[in-house]
């Protein structure tokens, strides 16, 4: 997992213009030169938090003393400050949220922008 975690961290830094759509706020709309590379990013990026999100409790009960994982309440602490913030990981969280964990519905719920007020999130 923390090597996924690195990948991502690399991809921004070799894409640095994409930044501002996942740790900015900012929205994108379709007619924007950026949209499906900025698509395709968020879809990569809800992939591996989703991943990370429903695997890192069990992976800490299997593990109890190890010193190297990072714990779930802090990683759940992070990715609802940053990941879930974002207007293109909500976004498409929202539309695909059955595809996704309970437990990052959940975190999605908890975190991200209600930029819809209507929304309703799947159960």
């Amino acid at each position: 997992m923390s090597a996924e975690w690195l990948k991502v961290d690399q991809y921004f830094l070799s894409h640095p213009e994409l930044r501002t759509y996942f740790y900015d706020g900012t929205s994108i709309g379709p007619t924007d030169p950026n949209y499906q590379l900025v698509q395709s990013t968020a879809n990569h990026v809800l992939n591996f938090l989703d991943y990370a999100v429903s695997t890192s409790e069990h992976i800490v009960l299997r593990y109890p003393n190890a010193k190297t994982f990072i714990k779930p309440d802090e990683w759940k602490a992070y990715v609802g400050s940053t990941y879930f913030r974002s207007p293109p990981v909500c976004d498409l969280l929202r539309k695909l949220a059955n595809g996704y964990s309970k437990e990052t519905r959940k975190l999605g719920e908890e975190t991200c922008p209600r930029s819809i007020d209507s929304w309703l999130w799947p159960s």
